[in-house]
């Protein structure tokens, strides 16, 4: 099996299957745009950075996401994935360049997030890529 017959997910794709999840977030929404707000300010990135699903990431960020949106909370998809220890998800991000100097509502950034909860691995990777101390 070669790369090219490998079918990639879409940004239309992974909107179709975050619809037919009835993720709370976005009940009786369209959801037909990567970058539409639900009914907790979260984005559907946002999701796919809880989640950890990197190919989900990858092809709502092809389809235009924001990688710096905030959501819930003033949460980036970093904080997102830090919160949910998705260290696939944070070595993604940080490889396309997100912004993990944003902070939260707490005045946390990604960094500071990662100590409060504990992800040794995740605060060893956001340091090494100059997060703030």
């Amino acid at each position: 099996m070669t790369d090219e017959s490998i079918k990639r997910n879409t940004a239309a794709d992974v909107l179709r299957r975050y619809r037919e999840d009835d993720l709370v977030e976005f009940i009786g929404l369209p959801l037909n745009d990567v970058n539409q707000r639900g009914h907790f300010g979260d984005r559907p990135i946002h999701i796919a950075a809880f989640r950890g699903n990197v190919a989900d990431l990858r092809a709502l960020i092809e389809g235009g996401a924001d990688i710096n949106a905030q959501g819930d909370r003033d949460f980036t998809p970093m904080h997102n994935a830090v919160l949910h220890n998705q260290i696939d998800a944070v070595k993604f991000l940080l490889e396309i360049g997100v912004d993990q100097k944003i902070p939260n509502d707490d005045g946390n950034s990604a960094l500071e997030l990662a100590r409060i909860m504990g992800h040794a691995d995740i605060v060893k990777l956001l340091e090494r890529d100059g997060g703030v101390r």
